[in-house]
């Protein structure tokens, strides 16, 4: 795919079920800390950047795909300009229950960074960004569904072909360990399937077999911020999907994303977002 320049703001597409796909450039963000709960893919047309990602420096090249879990806090430090890439997010739920070897989840979930090791991927991996962020914006449902069969083939094709041990694809964490990476991936498993619930950080650390203090304790040393601040996070990046996608009420999208009151709810979001449920809503549609 041959282009000239990029555009001059990112294109965000959200999708109900949970995927989005952005085409961006550098200015859309630069400067900026990002963190997310999805998993995400991304590739570069052309460009690049060095990217803070957890306690260590990524340098992404042109046309190399790439993925890691937004959990992980990252920030872009220096960007080769021009640069226009596509980024492609899906919920962790998801990822977990594709068919990912185990090894291969354990090592994204302990904050691995993972590139696509074949370069012959490259031209045709720019040409399918291209279209699922197309296919996704659209309103044709055979090629929503297309298109996320699609990253799904990708990311499971990227997930057996990889050599986990090779350079670059190390975790950034400290954490290591199959059983420390069984048991965040029970954890997000179970946060995944049940956020609607009213759930506990002990109905979490059951979940993983493990004491709760354990719990809280692990998954603070892997991301940096409380279990039970993630399962915030969560929810409320769930109601964001439903304020996007649905014309629900927004005590009936408080109920569906696990918050016990519209109240909690307000607050969550006004904390998280800087807006009250009603005001982001009215920010997406104008």
């Amino acid at each position: 795919m041959s282009v000239n320049q990029p555009t001059s703001a990112p294109s965000t597409i959200i999708y109900h079920h949970g995927f989005r796909a952005m085409e961006m450039n550098e200015q859309a963000v630069a400067g900026h800390r990002i963190r997310y709960a999805e998993v995400a893919i991304s590739i570069f047309d052309f460009g690049g950047s060095k990217l803070l990602f957890g306690d260590r420096v990524e340098l992404i090249q042109p046309r190399q795909m790439h993925l890691h879990w937004g959990a992980v806090p990252h920030q872009p430090l220096e960007h080769i300009n021009p640069s226009r890439f596509w980024v492609v997010t899906f919920p962790m739920g998801w990822f977990l229950s594709w068919d990912i070897p185990k090894e291969f989840s354990h090592h994204i979930l302990r904050g691995g960074f993972v590139r696509e090791p074949d370069p012959t991927f490259g031209e045709w991996d720019c040409s399918i960004f291209a279209r699922w962020t197309e296919d996704l914006s659209g309103s044709v449902d055979w090629r929503r569904r297309a298109a996320i069969l699609e990253i799904r083939a990708r990311v499971e094709r990227l997930a057996h072909s990889v050599n986990l041990q090779s350079t670059g694809n190390n975790p950034s964490t400290a954490t290591s360990g199959a059983s420390s990476g069984e048991r965040l991936d029970k954890m997000l498993r179970f946060i995944s399937q049940r956020y609607v619930d009213p759930i506990s950080v002990s109905d979490i650390a059951e979940a993983a077999g493990i004491h709760p203090n354990s719990a809280m304790r692990l998954f603070r040393q892997t991301w940096g911020m409380s279990l039970w601040s993630f399962v915030t996070e969560y929810r409320v990046w769930q109601a964001q999907l439903l304020l996007a996608t649905t014309e629900l009420k927004v005590s009936e999208i408080a109920r569906r994303s696990g918050f016990g009151s519209e109240a909690q709810f307000y607050t969550a979001m006004k904390g998280l977002t800087g807006k009250s449920p009603a005001a982001y809503r009215r920010q997406l549609h104008g």
